[in-house]
């Protein structure tokens, strides 16, 4: 979705000398972005769970349930959910924000041409 949108507003400006300094300062933040690897639209989720040793202290009381961290997302309308590993948490929390910040870039850009609908 928004590298379909990206490509789009990037096939259809005008010269770089034509563009406002907010359009080109906002395009160039978002051709940063998506020139980064790991683009994920989805949201973190603690959760705390049993591990399911008769052992463990976690089966005793909730209080001691295990903090495990996962992500979700809604696909095709509804909640699809993965368990993250400590190794995978900062990476994910990276394509999670990058995702948010071209989103914001993108909906910057569109405000931007939208307000020039208004004119014309």
């Amino acid at each position: 979705d928004i590298t379909i949108c990206y490509s789009i507003v990037m096939n259809n400006l005008a010269p770089r000398g034509h563009l406002s300094s907010r359009e080109r300062e906002a395009i160039s933040r978002l051709h940063q972005l998506l020139s980064e690897p790991g683009l994920l639209r989805a949201s973190f989720v603690p959760m705390r769970r049993r591990c399911g040793k008769d052992s463990c202290r976690c089966a005793e009381h909730k209080k001691h349930w295990h903090a495990s961290t996962y992500v979700i997302q809604r696909h095709q309308g509804k909640p699809r959910m993965k368990h993250l590993g400590k190794d995978q948490e900062d990476n994910v929390r990276r394509w999670v924000e990058r995702y948010r910040k071209a989103k914001a870039l993108l909906n910057q850009v569109s405000d931007l041409y939208w307000k020039q609908l208004k004119k014309s």
